[in-house]
């Protein structure tokens, strides 16, 4: 039986300049997928840009004035819901748009010959493309270990012999093996909203099923199951928690870029991959300052 829960989400980041500082801010707004529903989103501040991307993340950029202080605050109204999606055996080849976009190699997802290798022995043992999929899951969960922090992120980085890393790390290398296999996948981060109202940072999979739409994988929650049915019932095509994915994919493009002189080590200090123009994720900000500033931020859920 599906399960639904509706919240309302504040978000507020603090900004603290040195005068004569100038500042640029990027902040990404959920979207709607099959276990989540915006039925509102209010921004407390004027941006100066909203633009999307190619996974269709929505994107506020904001340029900080040069005063002492800056708050920017978001207000969101969501209905999270828990599902399980039952399907027999869909074939993910029809979509040839979602293929050309969902199956490609970028950074942080790469296929190392390794990789594909291993996808071409997987494709092998089975059965069908729904099968593929299990066996894939299967191995992840088996194969790797967890790891934090994870100082060089991206799928080329991993050895193969000895898989470690974080959630982030897992969902990299899960996505990148699907679309070695050519079944559309893409990397989620958001939020769990645990038993206390609490929002747990993490990243899982997301796969595009004909006729369901984007599905949760979520192979690091899975690997915490000693029983491997258990772990299958409750995180591959499923989402038996509540959580809100805030960006879909990695490599988030900023525009504009961040102007030369701006310091953005704020984000390489937390182990977050990042240039001028793009970051792997915006969970759910990043900022770039002329000058020095002190940053802190909340995210309350009632």
């Amino acid at each position: 039986m599906t399960q639904t829960r509706k919240l309302k989400i504040t978000y507020t980041a603090t900004f603290r300049l040195q005068p004569q500082s100038d500042g640029r801010v990027w902040i990404v707004l959920p979207a709607n997928d099959p276990g989540q529903k915006i039925t509102k989103i209010s921004l407390e501040f004027s941006p100066s840009r909203i633009y999307q991307d190619s996974n269709d993340n929505s994107i506020v950029y904001a340029r900080l004035q040069k005063s002492e202080t800056v708050k920017l605050c978001s207000k969101m109204e969501a209905t999270l819901q828990q599902y399980a999606v039952k399907v027999k055996s869909p074939k993910f080849t029809k979509y040839t748009k979602l293929l050309k976009t969902y199956t490609k190699v970028e950074p942080f997802l790469e296929q190392p010959q390794w990789l594909k290798f291993l996808a071409q022995k997987i494709e092998h043992e089975s059965t069908d493309d729904l099968h593929a999929l299990k066996l894939a899951f299967q191995y992840t969960i088996h194969s790797f270990t967890y790891h934090y922090p994870v100082l060089h992120r991206g799928v080329k980085n991993l050895q193969p012999k000895h898989l470690m890393g974080d959630c982030g790390e897992y969902t990299a290398f899960f996505v990148a093996l699907c679309r070695a296999m050519g079944i559309p996948a893409r990397p989620s981060t958001g939020f769990v909203v645990s038993t206390k109202k609490k929002l747990l940072e993490h990243a899982w999979a997301s796969v595009y099923v004909p006729g369901y739409g984007w599905c949760d994988i979520d192979t690091q929650y899975a690997s915490l199951k000693r029983d491997i049915h258990r772990a299958t019932k409750k995180y591959f095509l499923a989402r038996s928690d509540y959580r809100i994915a805030f960006t879909n994919g990695y490599n988030l493009p900023l525009r504009p870029s961040i102007p030369p002189g701006f310091n953005y080590s704020f984000w390489q200090r937390q182990c977050l991959p990042m240039s001028r123009k793009s970051a792997q994720v915006l969970q759910p900000i990043v900022f770039a300052s002329k000058g020095k500033v002190k940053f802190s931020d909340t995210l309350l859920v009632k």
